[in-house]
């Protein structure tokens, strides 16, 4: 069993952009993008946090640098 992630959401300065902080790097200092419609390949922490958010309507990308998201 992996350890607990705590999840803070920080508000940006634009409404169709939702940034996320948690309490440890998932990616190190390797960025990662993905795009509706590019299937997510993979089976590391990042690939796994891009699917669970592209379940939620209105996800149109996703950016995953270190614990930013």
């Amino acid at each position: 069993m992996g350890q607990p992630v705590t999840v803070v959401q920080k508000s940006t300065s634009r409404p169709d952009v939702v940034r996320f902080e948690i309490n440890r790097s998932i990616t190190g200092m390797d960025p990662h993008r993905y795009t509706r419609g590019q299937e997510v390949e993979g089976d590391t922490p990042a690939d796994e946090v891009a699917r669970r958010l592209f379940a939620h309507p209105g996800v149109d990308s996703v950016h995953i640098y270190s614990n930013v998201i």
